[in-house]
C-alpha cells in the first residue's frame, strides 16, 4: 500500500516537471524559443481537437 502511494507521488512529480518545462517555454524571454513552444502547443491543440471530433463523430454515427 505504501509503495503504491510513493509510486503515485513520484508520477505526479514527474508530470509536474514536464508541465513546468512547457510553461517555462511558453513564457521564455527569447522570441525564437517562445515561438517554437507556442507552435508545438498549437499543433498539439489542433491534433487533440481533431481526435476529439473524430471520436465524437464515430459515437454519433454508432448511436444513429
Amino acid at each position: 500500500m505504501e509503495e503504491r502511494r510513493v509510486a503515485l507521488e513520484n508520477k505526479i512529480k514527474e508530470e509536474s516537471k514536464v508541465l513546468k518545462f512547457f510553461e517555462n517555454g511558453l513564457t521564455h524571454p527569447f522570441f525564437i524559443i517562445r515561438l517554437f513552444f507556442k507552435t508545438l502547443h498549437y499543433i498539439w491543440l489542433f491534433l487533440s481537437m481533431v481526435l476529439g471530433g473524430l471520436i465524437a463523430s464515430i459515437l454519433a454515427a454508432a448511436a444513429g
